[in-house]
């Protein structure tokens, strides 16, 4: 998913006062994994290698980072 504006929504994060990091992120997308598979999986996914996306994992994005669905998906340029 090309589209998918992780770093962007962690950039905005920043900008408004929050700390997330990735492997914040990560640790709640894979609870169950190990810190190496999160953050493989995490990678794929800020790369766009990932082939799909569980409308959880966007909503958990979108509540870390305080922004929108359609900001994630680059739908909007919600500045």
């Amino acid at each position: 998913m090309k589209n998918f504006k992780i770093e962007e929504a962690l950039a905005r994060a920043k900008d408004n006062g929050a700390r997330i990091f990735k492997t914040d992120i990560a640790a709640k997308l894979w609870p169950e994994s190990n810190r190496d598979t999160q953050r493989m999986n995490m990678t794929n996914l800020c790369n766009g290698r990932s082939t799909r996306i569980k409308p959880e994992w966007a909503l958990i994005i979108c509540d870390m980072c305080g922004c929108t669905l359609d900001f994630l998906f680059g739908k909007d340029d919600e500045k």
